[in-house]
């Protein structure tokens, strides 16, 4: 009846307060620790962070190695100011 309903609301509504404090606690860290997260993300993560923020994403090279591909989308993101910590 009612009280299920409710029961699952708040627990819903708990589960996104844990969830959100997480994400401040996880932001306080890596800032905390001066930890830069372009650094640790993988190649999809950083393309996902120029679609996130409407960028587009630039097209690896031909002959370019997967690792200066990423390090030229690094240098682009820190240019667009995508850099979370610093």
């Amino acid at each position: 009846m009612c009280r299920g309903a409710a029961s699952q609301c708040i627990f819903s509504t708990w589960v996104s307060l844990l969830r959100l404090h997480y994400k401040e606690y996880i932001v306080y860290l890596i800032n905390k620790h001066n930890i830069d997260p372009l650094v640790i993300m993988t190649e999809d993560e950083l393309r996902l962070q120029c679609t996130r923020f409407e960028k587009n994403v630039p097209n690896k090279r031909r002959k370019e190695s997967a690792q200066q591909y990423r390090q030229r989308v690094i240098q682009v993101s820190e240019q667009w100011g995508l850099v979370l910590c610093r």
